[in-house]
């Protein structure tokens, strides 16, 4: 019965999740656009090199190499919040890209395979997560948390405050002589 109750109560602690830079994720998401590729190319050739279906290829490819998951938004006075569940994955899974207009989500799970762990590869089915999302607003990068409970992800980013460098100056509109 105490397993229990300790187990129950792990579930409540929430943890950090790995917030990179507007550069930090590129490698990741060209990697999985590739693998995306060469499995819509893959689908494309066992279909006999049939042209005209290279959206429904590429939807299927991805149908197969990522996890699905619901996402929400809301947009309050001072802060942008993002939640997703993201079941099955652990907070050392997943890496948050954030941009002053746009948050990526990325998360690559291990496969256990006969009770060895192994990263996932093609073959091994949907382990991997990718979402970019543009925000609403605009963020502060420097001031964004990210933690993973209960396999529900929460991004909190304050809005960015705007400078008067940020401003555009107002135009006038320019002096029309008259004919008269």
């Amino acid at each position: 019965m105490s397993k229990r109750a300790t187990a129950v109560q792990a579930s409540k602690q929430s943890t950090p999740i790995k917030i990179v830079g507007a550069d930090g994720l590129a490698g990741r998401t060209q990697e999985l656009f590739d693998l995306i590729a060469r499995r819509a190319f893959e689908i494309f050739e066992s279909k006999g090199n049939t042209h005209g279906s290279d959206l429904e290829d590429w939807f299927r490819a991805e149908s197969e190499l990522l996890v699905p998951f619901r996402l929400g938004i809301a947009d309050g006075d001072g802060a942008v919040i993002v939640r997703a569940k993201l079941q099955g994955f652990t907070a050392k899974d997943l890496e948050i890209g954030i941009e002053p207009r746009r948050l990526t989500i990325a998360g690559q799970r291990e496969v256990k395979d006969g009770g060895s762990t192994t990263a996932p590869s093609a073959e091994s089915g949907a382990k991997r997560i990718l979402r970019i999302v543009d925000l609403p607003v605009e963020v502060n990068a420097e001031r964004i948390t990210a933690t993973l409970q209960d396999d529900v992800l929460q991004v909190e980013m304050r809005k960015a405050v705007p400078t008067l460098e940020s401003i555009p100056e107002p135009k006038t509109a320019p002096a029309v002589q008259s004919q008269y």
